[in-house]
């Protein structure tokens, strides 16, 4: 009876470590996304796809989800990010198993003069 008892607190302490780590990486989703959205830069691409590779797994919630996709579209639509870095970010977010994304069109810099 005692071992099942420990066994139960085991159970819910690891549930609950669980929850904390996904409402924690939840927080620096919105975080890194929020700091992207509002400045697109290299340099902040960088973190962000390193950070969504160090991840086990995304949170599934739709709140996540939307997020993570807002953030991908400012990225992939800013011409001031390099287009590696979009695809590499589009390649992670798709191993994550983000759904929704389109692949990264090369933005044309160049203007032809008629």
């Amino acid at each position: 009876m005692i071992f099942e008892d420990k066994l139960f607190f085991i159970f819910f302490v690891l549930i609950g470590l669980v929850v904390l780590y996904q409402l924690f990486k939840m927080l620096q989703i919105f975080s890194h996304g929020s700091s992207i959205r509002s400045n697109p830069n290299n340099n902040e691409v960088k973190k962000f796809i390193q950070f969504i590779k160090s991840l086990w797994f995304v949170p599934n919630h739709p709140i996540v989800w939307r997020s993570l996709k807002k953030t991908y579209h400012t990225v992939s639509n800013s011409g001031s990010i390099d287009f590696q870095l979009r695809e590499e970010l589009f390649e992670a977010l798709k191993a994550k198993g983000v759904a929704g994304l389109y692949y990264p069109k090369k933005s044309n810099t160049s203007v032809s003069k008629s």
